[in-house]
């Protein structure tokens, strides 16, 4: 671990003794980033990094914030495992998975992943202290170990006792070009999925119309009553609607497409709220979304 003025380094592919305390399982690369012009541990399938090396060891780190600069592929399993020590003197884990919400136990908690920017890379910044708060109803006390899965690349971790945008980070840490800034708590958790289930709500409301009409025309078109004429045009607006001649496949299809319109919505949520607006161009500062006012500032 390398102390600077503000934060704490605590994995760089590019520092040897740093790798010493570390442990590297799975299929795990070092390679040079182009776009992060930096070495990186590129993760993929079982890949595993472990911090202290063993569960022997502790880091002893009291800064309740913790960043990953890491880039996440699109539709990508990717996990994030810290364990904490709060003011009961008791071994918490915080896990960042792929789940919905938050899922609270008495030792442990696994947090949705969800929000994290895909498919960009991103300083990812976990507010350790309201997660303990929230989560265990304990002081956050210190953080313990770290351990990171998945599929991503990963270009340094390190933590601070301030948030990420109130850092003054040295000209080698910051991200080149277009990066993303998040910072995640419970609050933004909360944020996500209010906003995922209003649009899953529309989907399911847009799936029942659908469905009446469905109902509709196949009552109208197997009445006996219907003509050469008025099947033509049953016909033609079962077509306008999209969907099949038979009841079977209406349900399939209005399945798939429920199905379909929620996991979009899961995978690129991030990337959703975290984009920059159109007129905000490639070369400008990264933007910070303020839990307070719920909007970007720059």
């Amino acid at each position: 671990m390398i102390r600077k003025e503000n934060f704490i380094e605590i994995l760089n592919p590019s520092n040897f003794h740093q790798l010493t305390l570390a442990s590297l399982t799975g299929q795990i690369a070092k390679l040079n980033d182009k776009y992060s012009q930096s070495e990186v541990f590129s993760l993929s399938k079982n890949g595993k990094i472990s911090i202290p090396r063993t569960n022997r060891q502790q880091l002893d780190l009291d800064s309740p914030y913790i960043t990953f600069q890491v880039f996440i592929p699109q539709s990508k399993t990717f996990n994030i495992e810290i364990g904490l020590l709060d003011s009961s003197v008791t071994k918490r884990r915080l896990l960042f998975t792929h789940c919905r919400g938050i899922n609270k136990d008495t030792l442990h908690c696994k947090v949705t992943n969800s929000c994290f920017p895909r498919d960009s890379w991103a300083n990812i910044c976990i507010d350790l202290s309201s997660f303990s708060a929230s989560c265990f109803g304990y002081t956050f006390k210190e953080i313990e170990n770290v351990y990171i899965s998945g599929f991503c690349k990963l270009r340094r971790i390190f933590c601070s006792q301030l948030p990420i945008e109130d850092i003054s980070l040295p000209s080698n840490y910051k991200l080149p070009g277009y990066s993303v800034n998040l910072l995640v708590s419970p609050s933004i958790i909360e944020d996500t999925f209010s906003l995922l289930d209003a649009t899953k709500r529309q989907a399911d409301e847009n799936s029942r119309v659908v469905d009446t009409k469905v109902k509709l025309i196949e009552k109208n078109s197997y009445s006996g009553k219907a003509n050469k004429s008025s099947t033509h045009i049953h016909r033609n607006q079962r077509k306008s609607i999209g969907i099949g001649t038979t009841r079977k496949n209406t349900l399939y299809k209005l399945a798939e497409r429920t199905e379909s319109i929620y996991e979009n919505i899961m995978n690129s949520l991030g990337t959703i709220r975290h984009s920059t607006p159109p007129f905000v161009h490639i070369n400008q500062d990264p933007l910070y979304y303020d839990p307070v006012s719920k909007s970007y500032i720059s």
